[in-house]
């Protein structure tokens, strides 16, 4: 499949997925499929078959080949978003896993084409039905320049808990952390998208809401990422302990941070970007 959209060769994906398993193969660090979280080991790569083990055992052993691979990249690439696996549904975890710049788990078994920034609109590989919320507002910029544009700040702390998930979150429970989604939208007219998705060592989902500076009467802060979680068990049928919620912030007050988690069941964490972090650059 040739070069379409500014997006990666059926080559350049299969070479990226493979040093992917490789790596996983060698720190025996798991990967959870989508729905039920349930952790794969990459065991072994051989030519154009990655071989697995589920902690389920013999049943789920079943090898991602090449072919497979790219026939679910290509529904990606065609329609933006798939929950087609043939056969096998590993391969949908794969791909978020092996190519979390590209691709997103929305939580509900579907996997889809990040919306990213390239260098013009028309380069875009997908976007969802925000087209008109993207709009600078009538008067152009200059008059909400502060709510419009994102703080360097925000962008380093989004951007290292999705890149280091359990080093960002080494001080919230559930470790070790793995990668989901970066600004996925909610699929509601309520336009909104969540900073950060990672899950837990149980397979839960976390929905994260960065903030730079959280001061001791920000709750409104918190209803945000309360907000997030309630529209997410409604879409996808949840208990209230099936899907966490939590602020991150350099600095947490510790009476807000106590009250939010005994009382909403909202948790906090103070994430210290390191310096030498290096974020991906900002168009």
């Amino acid at each position: 499949m040739s070069r379409k959209r500014g997006l990666p060769t059926d080559d350049e994906v299969w070479s990226r997925v493979r040093a992917f398993a490789e790596q996983r193969a060698s720190d025996k660090k798991p990967v959870p499929t989508l729905s039920e979280g349930v952790n794969n080991l990459i065991t072994d790569v051989v030519g154009a078959r990655i071989e697995r083990a589920s902690e389920q055992g013999k049943k789920n052993t079943t090898p991602i080949y090449r072919g497979e691979l790219l026939r679910v990249w290509r529904d990606l690439v065609k329609h933006g978003s798939t929950r087609k696996a043939r056969p096998n549904y590993f391969t949908l975890a794969l791909l978020p896993a092996a190519l979390p710049d590209l691709v997103d788990d929305h939580g509900d078994g579907t996997i889809a084409l990040r919306w990213w920034t390239a260098s013009s609109p028309s380069d875009r590989p997908y976007r969802y039905d925000e087209a008109a919320s993207e709009r600078p507002p009538r008067g152009g910029l200059a008059a909400n320049d502060r709510e419009l544009r994102e703080s360097d700040a925000h962008w380093r702390i989004k951007h290292y808990i999705n890149e280091e998930p359990s080093l960002a979150l080494a001080k919230l429970p559930g470790s070790p952390y793995t990668r989901s989604a970066l600004e996925l939208p909610l699929r509601v007219p309520t336009k909104d998208r969540i900073d950060v998705v990672v899950r837990d060592c149980d397979g839960r989902r976390v929905l994260i809401e960065v903030k730079p500076n959280v001061g001791d009467r920000d709750i409104g802060l918190y209803a945000q990422a309360a907000k997030y979680r309630a529209i997410w068990r409604v879409l996808h049928d949840l208990g209230e302990t099936d899907v966490r919620c939590a602020l991150a912030a350099p600095k947490i007050p510790a009476g807000l941070a106590k009250h939010m988690r005994e009382q909403h069941l909202i948790e906090s964490v103070a994430v210290k970007v390191p310096p030498d972090f290096e974020a991906p650059p900002r168009d």
